[in-house]
């Protein structure tokens, strides 16, 4: 007779539901061999949560409550001056923690953007009036987006009364007008714009600055 063989039976193993808590700042522990260098990054991360909220936990082990996932967001919660952070507690190893935190870093580096997709949602929002310098790039990303970044191509009736105005700069310049803009919005607040994009409201700030010296130095000319 032949021999019945037994199946095996493959059970998923339950986990718990994962479970946001918020905590005290001052009880999480940053991984001290963290090595990741993300000072930089702390300023945007802080425009983030000042517009739109603080949306992603911080992942923490929940033997030591060492920072696993999320070094950054911790750094710029404590910039805003908050005193808990919402926490997902893991019941990680050392090891294992090491290990996600490299996956969970260098994950984010393995894709990339679908330009020609990503300018035209950033054109859809831009004439949906959102602030664009509210995205996380820079000045140079966006000119790198210039040739399908472009305003020209939304219907008239999209666009008024804003406009999009690109331009090809040296570096040097660069350099040079991105100290000018800093200048011109920390003379402060730009109160009586219509427009909320705050480099374009700098950039009217120079040129109105410039303009004015422009007709001073004129009228003593004609004296």
């Amino acid at each position: 007779m032949a021999k019945k063989t037994a199946k095996k039976r493959t059970t998923a193993r339950k986990k718990a539901p994962l479970e946001v808590e918020y905590v005290p700042i001052a009880q999480l522990k940053p991984f001290k061999g963290n090595p990741r260098k993300n000072a930089d990054a702390v300023p945007e991360i802080v425009r983030s949560i000042e517009h739109y909220g603080y949306t992603n936990p911080i992942l923490v082990r929940r033997e030591n409550n060492e920072v696993i996932a999320g070094h950054t967001r911790l750094l710029a919660l404590k910039e805003t001056g908050a005193d808990t952070a919402p926490v997902i507690f893991l019941d990680m190893t050392a090891k294992q923690a090491r290990a996600y935190g490299i996956f969970d870093n260098k994950s984010t580096e393995n894709t990339e953007w679908d330009v020609p997709k990503l300018a035209t949602l950033l054109e859809q929002l831009s004439a949906d009036g959102i602030d664009l310098d509210k995205m996380g790039f820079t000045d140079e990303e966006f000119a790198a987006m210039n040739q399908t970044f472009d305003v020209g191509d939304l219907s008239p009736g999209n666009r008024s009364p804003f406009r999009q105005m690109t331009f090809t700069l040296h570096d040097d310049q660069v350099v040079i007008i991105k100290n000018a803009i800093e200048k011109a919005k920390a003379k402060g607040e730009f109160k009586d714009s219509p427009n909320e994009n705050s480099n374009g409201n700098a950039l009217t700030r120079i040129a109105e600055a410039y303009c004015a010296g422009r007709t001073k130095k004129s009228k003593k000319k004609s004296v």
